[in-house]
């Protein structure tokens, strides 16, 4: 089967909560961040990944549910698919709800979950693996007002030329 075919589907979260509570600064000298006090927010961020790079991504606002895992795949992922790809995912209980298959049938693809507990072969985006790093290049930036993890992330994503995964 031919490689370009198959989508990767894989999401990822960040929470606020994360931030450090320490750092480190020249001696003498105080640190002083912009974090944010008791507005714990969390964002999740979701995209597929083919051979040619990534496709579809979306950060929302909040954690993956049924609801909006589905309004996801029918508005973003959907579109991007062609007739005889593969999307293969994980069996999160938000990807199992009615609709999710229909609609991936409906633009001649097909759908393949991964056995349970089968994560640590799960092709990520090496881009998944710096989204905290992220959100805190969004904080430096913007050092007297902390952006929503929404607003760093998207601003980050949009700004990500896609490129060839090998």
């Amino acid at each position: 089967m031919d490689g370009s075919r198959f989508v990767f589907l894989d999401e990822t979260g960040l929470n606020t909560k994360m931030t450090r509570l320490y750092g480190r600064a020249p001696r003498g000298e105080r640190l002083v961040a912009a974090v944010p006090h008791g507005h714990w927010r969390t964002s999740t961020f979701i995209a597929g990944l083919r051979q040619s790079g990534i496709i579809a991504p979306l950060v929302l606002d909040g954690p993956m549910t049924g609801a909006a895992f589905r309004a996801y795949v029918e508005q973003a992922l959907a579109p991007a698919l062609k007739p005889g790809d593969v999307v293969v995912m994980d069996n999160l209980a938000a990807h199992k709800v009615a609709g999710i298959e229909e609609a991936i049938a409906m633009t001649g693809a097909s759908l393949l979950y991964l056995p349970p507990y089968y994560y640590c072969n799960i092709p990520q985006p090496m881009r998944h693996q710096f989204l905290e790093r992220l959100y805190a290049l969004g904080t430096e930036q913007r050092s007297n007002a902390v952006p929503s993890p929404r607003s760093a992330l998207t601003a980050r994503v949009r700004t990500w030329p896609p490129t060839p995964v090998r």
